[in-house]
């Protein structure tokens, strides 16, 4: 299972995109380019090494009963909770920088306490992951996870026995 730290990771990775139009918006300042293009580097380099190092660990071989892609619902929770929120501020002013790290700060003690690390478009557009709602059989017992995987509903319809991580309590990912 994921530590503390490689959750905060996984949260960080998904404000990738918000760093991106914080780049844009302040296009004209090059100090802020190069921060968010070496945190950005260093995060999604940190993500693919915990992506990595989940495939040593905790295998379960599961069988798909039941899938219901949930990459449409993520995006949209994203897009309206995590991003716009954060995009319209002005960070020329130092008090909405205030606001902003409050914000961030909050919104990732959420994330990381309600255990909806799946949430992260970076896991999607980057990675090429999919999101699911599955309901798999693991040592003979059926249970509702949330699965993470490069393959597309229709594969994990025809080839059910996978190898999965966990991630946390009820996220697992596929390790094929």
């Amino acid at each position: 299972m994921l530590n503390w730290l490689s959750k905060l990771i996984l949260f960080t990775s998904s404000y990738s995109p918000m760093l991106v139009i914080i780049g844009i918006q302040n296009y004209d300042k090059t100090i802020v380019w190069v921060f968010l293009a070496i945190f950005i580097i260093v995060i999604l380099a940190l993500l693919k090494l915990i992506i990595l190092n989940i495939t040593k660990y905790n295998p379960y071989d599961y069988t798909v009963e039941k899938v219901t892609s949930l990459n449409s619902d993520t995006v949209t929770n994203y897009l309206f909770i995590y991003l716009f929120p954060f995009i319209t501020l002005d960070l020329t002013q130092m008090k909405n920088v205030v606001i902003l790290l409050f914000l961030f700060c909050l919104v990732g003690f959420l994330y990381i306490k309600s255990n909806i690390i799946y949430i992260n478009p970076v896991l999607n557009v980057v990675f090429r992951y999919n999101i699911y709602s599955s309901e798999v059989t693991i040592n003979n017992q059926l249970s509702k996870v949330i699965l993470i995987t490069k393959k597309s509903e229709l594969e994990l319809q025809r080839n059910r026995a996978l190898k999965i991580g966990r991630l946390s309590k009820d996220i697992f990912i596929d390790l094929r």
